[in-house]
This record gives structure tokens, C-alpha cells and sequence, in this order.
């Protein structure tokens, strides 16, 4: 029939949605549609605080051993050997998004000359001055 989980190297890449941070130190990691515990070291609390933190975007991968079901699913983090934050992914650029000159065109094509003709010729140098107060630079 079924055989017992066996111990082995593990890698979990999930979301953190609850850290205990008082003996035991336990982070519950949700991933592949199952929520598992896993202790963690005191040295890992600000990777799990941070990761639980952010967990709408940021997950971590956990590196350890494991209890493993005859059919490879994790039932429980035995020891945490590594642990790391991964950051968000960067979002999807858009590819019907103007491109920033055909935006910047459409604010200033109601800008009269005559306001254009007021601005400084020097503002990439001295945008300190304009903006702050600041003494102006010589180019």
C-alpha cells in the first residue's frame, strides 16, 4: 500500500503567510496549493518578516530537508539549510503604451512660445539654483 514520506533535500519556492518569531521560530510558507511550517534560524527573522511583510509580491526560496510522500509532495520542513528573498518581478511592460516623447508632446502642445521663451537656457546645470535656491554653476 502506501509507503512512509522519506527524508531528503528539499527546495520550496512560496509565499509567506505567517511567521512565529518566539520560540519555535516557524515560518507557514504556502506554495503548489498546500501551506507547510518551516522552522527557521534567528539569522533568517528579517529574510521571513520581510518576505511576510511583502507578501502580496515577494516569495522566498527555501532550501532544506524534508519529509517527502511517495508521491514527491513536501509534508514537512524537517531543516532549513538556506533561505532566500526573491523579489517581485518587474511588471510586464505595456505594448500599447505611447512612447514618452508622444506623451510629453501631447502636454506641451498648448505651452504659448512666449512661456517656453521664459525658461533657462542653463536649468540642466543649475536645476539646484531654480529649484532650491542654491548658488548657480558655472558650465
Amino acid at each position: 500500500m502506501g509507503r512512509e514520506p522519506r527524508e531528503e533535500a528539499v527546495e520550496i519556492i512560496g509565499t509567506v503567510t505567517m511567521v512565529c518569531v518566539i520560540d519555535p521560530r516557524v515560518a507557514r510558507i504556502s506554495f503548489d496549493g498546500q501551506e507547510i511550517e518551516a522552522p527557521f534560524k534567528p539569522e533568517d527573522e528579517d529574510i521571513v518578516t520581510t518576505a511576510l511583510k511583502q507578501h502580496a509580491t515577494v516569495k522566498v526560496r527555501l532550501q532544506g530537508r524534508g519529509l517527502v510522500s511517495a508521491r514527491g509532495k513536501v509534508q514537512k520542513v524537517i531543516q532549513v539549510e538556506k533561505l532566500t528573498l526573491l523579489p517581485a518581478p518587474e511588471p510586464p511592460l505595456d505594448p500599447d503604451a505611447k512612447p514618452i516623447w508622444e506623451v510629453i508632446d501631447e502636454i506641451m502642445k498648448d505651452v504659448p512660445d512666449e512661456v517656453l521663451e521664459k525658461l533657462p537656457r542653463d536649468g540642466s546645470i543649475n536645476h539646484d539654483h531654480y529649484i532650491y535656491g542654491l548658488p548657480k554653476r558655472e558650465p
